[in-house]
């Protein structure tokens, strides 16, 4: 499972998989911190807004929604201002994605 809940095979079948980037910046001291989590961004401004708030809600659960905005959004709690935006296109890894070819024959390494 990906950290989103999505197993690789639906997130390949469903669209590109992209980075979702939550940053947290405490308003005291100006400490910053970074989350980045793998996601199949949904193409509807409506189905974006409903990701980032789920996500932001299950790493910040005091946050309150504050704005959205071409694919970013930002939250507000009683010490962080969070942004939420979706960042670069993950590439898949062709070593992690191979598909079982079933049983082969190993060809010896060196010939006589």
């Amino acid at each position: 499972m990906t950290p989103a809940g999505t197993d690789r095979r639906r997130a390949r079948s469903t669209g590109p998989r992209r980075e979702l980037i939550v940053k947290a910046r405490d308003l005291d001291n100006d400490d910053k911190s970074i989350q980045a989590l793998t996601v199949v961004r949904p193409t509807s401004e409506a189905g974006q807004r409903t990701q980032l708030i789920e996500v932001v809600s299950r790493l910040h659960p005091d946050a309150d929604f504050r704005s959205f905005g071409n694919g970013g959004a930002t939250f507000l709690d009683r010490q962080h201002l969070i942004v939420a935006y979706y960042g670069a296109t993950v590439l898949e890894d062709p070593a992690h994605e191979a598909e079982d070819c079933g049983e082969g024959e190993q060809q010896a390494l060196f010939h006589p």
